[in-house]
């Protein structure tokens, strides 16, 4: 009886290890099993490679490039159709020796001189004038650098225009780079030239004209004290105007008529030098190398000339 009872017992507990083998395999082949999808998976991520490459999409607000710059506030609302000044087109090449005598010094109006004691006791009179201011472009240039006028400031540049008049720099003695407006904090003038409008022909003209008023406007703020003088634009000879649909002598007479109705004849002079350079309305072709400016010993005879206007204009 005891026997038996034992084979039954040791049946039973048999069974039970079989049973906890089986379960214990299967838990393990399920364990190996879902490894292994695992792991195909992750190698079959790795190992595939995409047939092409797509970007992302870009929004239909975002702009496809980087905004413009801020426009200055001294240049016009509406961007003028210029392609090219008449200043940076290729011109004739012109040496000119410069003037190898000073002009003359104006004399100064009455009340103007200052008494000196010289060494030997005896007075002399020192000539004295308003400190004059000139503005303008590559005709200006040339009266810096011909017409010895050395009692002047040069505010001038190759192709400057009214647009650009009081935000670029420029390169004047003692001072070195400045703008315009830096220059007239600093210093007072008596005398204000001011030649601009030949590179702005290719502009639309209404808004130069209003640009201009608007430049002369501002230098009468900065210079109250100063007798503003708008030089009227240098003709082109005959062969260039007649060659030229922009540059050409009509164009620049109907800006220089728009430039003469801002003068009040007071604080603001306007001042022709064409009458000094014109042959049958256009400029002689015998003191010109390119047609556009004057020859480099013209620019002695120009400054004089202004000097004398500028004069006559104090006393009157």
């Amino acid at each position: 009886m005891k026997q038996a009872e034992l084979k039954k017992r040791h049946g039973l507990f048999s069974g039970v290890i079989v049973i906890v083998l089986l379960l214990c395999l299967a838990t393990t082949l399920f364990i190996l099993r879902a490894n292994g999808t695992a792991l195909t998976g992750s190698a079959s991520t790795a190992d595939e490679t995409p047939e092409q490459t797509h970007s992302a999409e870009v929004p239909e607000n975002t702009p496809t490039q980087a905004p413009s710059p801020e426009i200055p506030e001294e240049t016009p609302e509406q961007t003028p159709e210029q392609t090219e000044p008449l200043e940076e087109q290729e011109q004739s090449s012109i040496v000119v020796e410069p003037p190898k005598t000073k002009p003359p010094l104006i004399k100064p109006s009455d009340g103007d001189t200052d008494e000196k004691e010289s060494e030997n006791g005896t007075s002399d009179n020192k000539e004295t004038s308003p400190l004059t201011l000139m503005i303008g472009d590559s005709r200006t240039v040339g009266l810096r650098d011909y017409a010895e006028m050395e009692d002047a400031v040069f505010f001038c540049a190759t192709g400057m225009n009214v647009y650009q008049l009081f935000w670029t720099t420029v390169d004047v003695p003692d001072m070195g780079s400045t703008d315009l407006k830096t220059l007239l904090a600093e210093m007072d003038f008596g005398r204000i030239h001011l030649m601009l409008g030949i590179n702005e022909l290719g502009y639309d003209f209404d808004t130069t004209v209003k640009v201009y008023q608007e430049a002369v406007d501002k230098l009468r703020e900065l210079q109250p004290d100063a007798v503003i003088y708008l030089g009227a634009n240098l003709h082109v000879s005959q062969e260039r105007s007649d060659n030229d649909k922009l540059y050409n002598n009509e164009n620049i007479d109907r800006f220089n008529q728009s430039v003469a109705r801002m003068a009040d004849g007071e604080h603001v002079v306007y001042v022709d030098v064409n009458a000094l350079f014109d042959e049958d309305g256009a400029l002689a072709a015998g003191i010109t190398g390119d047609g556009v400016h004057v020859l480099g010993s013209c620019y002695k005879t120009w400054g004089q000339w202004l000097y004398e206007i500028m004069e006559n204009e104090e006393r009157n």
